[in-house]
């Protein structure tokens, strides 16, 4: 017998702030040898007035995320491609500190207090709370340098090769010495579209000609999953199934489309696709759709990404030559609606 999606609820009444957006999907879809026949039916909020705008941005590399002054609330934190270190206040957007590091920075990790940043071949440390520089430390690199791993109040300069050299910032000493066992967990290679700051583990199936390939994402703690399978390698089009743990068969989540981005985390799946976003909750059947100025390209030129972090979605759009800027927006995970303004 062939599965369907359930409906979700009936809609709320119509205003300025809602649209609804039904769209019906029938298809025979064959995944791994299964027939499945799929109805999806969505019904969104926009969660503010029309499209999106905001006034930040934080490009490239997703930020940290971690609660700075005591409200409750993770903040953002980390160093951005720009060459600036810096800080949000996570429940409002406004901006915590700001420190220009001279160049964008190789990479970054916490320690108790700090934000260190490795700057060329030194390692800064920025206090968390102010953003005032502190320490610098240039590590004896054996090879050029490669990342940061903080573990515990230890932080490890770890060289491309990966010998390393532990940093003692409260006594300001450094030394040779392998990495500790435990410190870092396994190492995943730099996430492809379109999985880039993603909170899922994302695993595509590299196989055939180089482009996009049909990828797994899955939250480690639920361990649901789901799969993007692209129409053809090298192209956005793609459809986001499913999988059901019981039984292998597949749902189609989101039909066809141009995607982009997309993450999973608990029962909710959210999926950047042309200029909206849209995410659907496996355990309720709600939905929600949201329209944005631009794309959020996730390539290493365009510099976007999306992230499920604890309830919130954060969506930074892409850079454009032309056109509206790169913009960092931030909405609640079960309604849509915008955070910051």
């Amino acid at each position: 017998m062939y599965r369907v999606n359930a409906q979700p609820p009936p809609p709320p009444p119509r205003s300025k702030a809602v649209f609804v957006i039904v769209g019906i999907v029938a298809a025979l879809t064959v995944l791994a040898g299964v027939a499945v026949a799929t109805l999806v039916l969505r019904t969104g909020s926009t969660g503010g007035l029309g499209v999106l705008t905001s006034s930040t941005d934080w490009p490239g590399t997703p930020p940290m995320f971690r609660d700075l002054n005591g409200d409750g609330v993770d903040d953002l934190v980390g160093a951005r491609m720009n060459g600036e270190a810096m800080a949000l206040d996570g429940r409002t957007g406004k901006e915590i500190w700001r420190k220009a590091i001279g160049y964008p920075a190789l990479g970054y990790a916490f320690l108790p207090d700090h934000l260190a940043v490795l700057e060329g071949q030194s390692v800064v440390l920025y206090d968390l709370r102010t953003g005032n520089q502190g320490a610098t430390f240039t590590p004896p690199w054996q090879d050029k340098p490669g990342r940061l791993v903080a573990c515990g109040t230890s932080l490890y300069a770890v060289a491309i090769d990966d010998t390393a050299v532990r940093i003692d910032s409260a006594r300001g000493t450094m030394t040779v010495e392998p990495l500790r066992a435990g410190c870092e967990p396994a190492r995943r290679a730099q996430p492809e579209p379109p999985c880039r700051g993603a909170h899922a583990t994302c695993e595509p199936d590299k196989k055939g000609t180089y482009g996009r390939y049909p990828t797994t994402l899955r939250d480690e703690t639920t361990k649901q999953t789901v799969l993007v399978r692209f129409k053809e390698k090298g192209t956005a089009i793609a459809t986001v199934l499913r999988i059901e743990p019981a039984d292998g068969q597949s749902i189609v989540v989101a039909p066809e489309g141009d995607l982009q981005a997309i993450d999973i985390a608990g029962d909710w799946v959210v999926v950047a696709r042309g200029k909206e976003v849209f995410a659907y909750d496996f355990a309720t059947k709600a939905s929600w759709v949201v329209p944005l100025e631009t794309e959020v390209k996730t390539s290493d030129f365009d510099h976007g990404w999306l992230r499920i972090e604890k309830g919130r979605v954060f969506v930074q759009t892409s850079r454009r030559r032309r056109g509206p800027s790169s913009k960092l927006h931030v909405l609640d995970l079960a309604t849509g609606k915008s955070l910051w303004t």
